[in-house]
């Protein structure tokens, strides 16, 4: 069995890589600066450092959501849901108006988590009663949805997300009892 003997090539590879990778997170984060800035400069009252870390920690989650679950615009859960329509967004805003679907607002869009679909791009029907129990316990649609896609103690560390397909019972009545949790 040979062994590679580490050259002072492989240093300077593995040194180019890491400087390479340093000068994408450098231009990464240019980037961001030059965007933060006039989007701050565009709010009347100016940003908080609270509300800016709030709103980046909001964006933070909904990159993870897309990630772990994918987020669909209208159109594109339109046609999960089998709308072969000239807009085929109409039927996922008619199955969210139904409490059949939920979304998320980001930006002037609103986005479609996937994990509220059957395998054949039906809404599973826990949604609605989801729906419903977030509403009578006065959460909002994005509470249920970050609920729904954050870790959480009834499963172990696990986004109840994860069972929604698989054991919607047990979901129902996770969010029963930690929407009824009054502190």
């Amino acid at each position: 069995m040979a062994t590679h003997a580490r050259t002072a090539d492989d240093d300077l590879v593995e040194f180019r890589g890491e400087a390479d990778r340093l000068a994408r997170v450098h231009e990464e984060m240019l980037a961001s600066v030059a965007a933060l800035g006039p989007a701050m400069h565009a709010v009347a009252r100016g940003a908080s450092p609270q509300l800016a870390r709030a709103t980046q920690a909001q964006e933070n989650l909904y990159d993870r959501i897309d990630a772990q679950f994918g987020l669909l615009d209208s159109a594109a859960a339109g046609r999960r849901l089998g709308s072969s329509a000239g807009r085929p967004g109409n039927a996922a805003l008619q199955a969210r108006a139904e409490g059949r679907l939920v979304a998320l607002k980001r930006g002037a869009r609103l986005y479609f988590p996937g994990f509220q679909f059957d395998a054949d791009g039906r809404p599973l029907a826990v949604i609605g009663d989801l729906v419903r129990t977030a509403a009578a316990a006065g959460r909002s649609e994005r509470g249920l949805v970050e609920w729904l896609s954050s870790p959480s103690s009834f499963f172990d560390g696990v986004p109840p997300a994860v069972y929604l397909a698989d054991d919607p019972t047990a979901v129902a009545e996770a969010a029963s009892s930690a929407f009824g949790t009054a502190w």
